[in-house]
């Protein structure tokens, strides 16, 4: 077993046979054709404008029919500031998650950018 996995085992504070299980079955469900459903661009544009205006406007309504059922929210403070250390799932759930970022963090400035390859919101 080389240092380098039993290394990136560590930084999880996982043992290495959890992760190499883990590994396995994330590689079981790519291959497996379970993975998430990726909208065309444009529909991704369109629906971020449609966030990006609710939100700078107060729509709650508006921001309220935007999540699917079962939406999950991902972010990343970049270690500069705080996030949520797990995935936000639940239409519910994100949008209280969301609510309560609109309130620190408000998006007047915000505006439309690409990152990644993909349409994204910056501040």
């Amino acid at each position: 077993m080389s240092r380098t996995r039993v290394w990136r085992a560590e930084i999880l504070a996982s043992p290495f046979a959890t992760c190499r299980r883990w590994h396995h079955r994330a590689v079981g469900r790519l291959v497996g054709g379970r993975g998430r459903f990726t909208p065309a661009t444009s529909d991704h544009t369109e629906l971020l404008k449609r966030f990006l205006s609710a939100a700078q406007n107060g729509d709650v309504t508006e921001l309220a029919e935007l999540p699917a059922e079962d939406a999950i929210a991902y972010n990343d403070g970049g270690g500069k500031v705080r996030a949520a250390l797990r995935p936000v799932t639940g239409r519910a759930n994100v949008l209280a998650f969301v609510a309560g970022l609109m309130s620190r963090y408000p998006l007047e400035e915000a505006r439309l950018v690409e990152a990644n390859g993909e349409p994204a919101i910056w501040p």
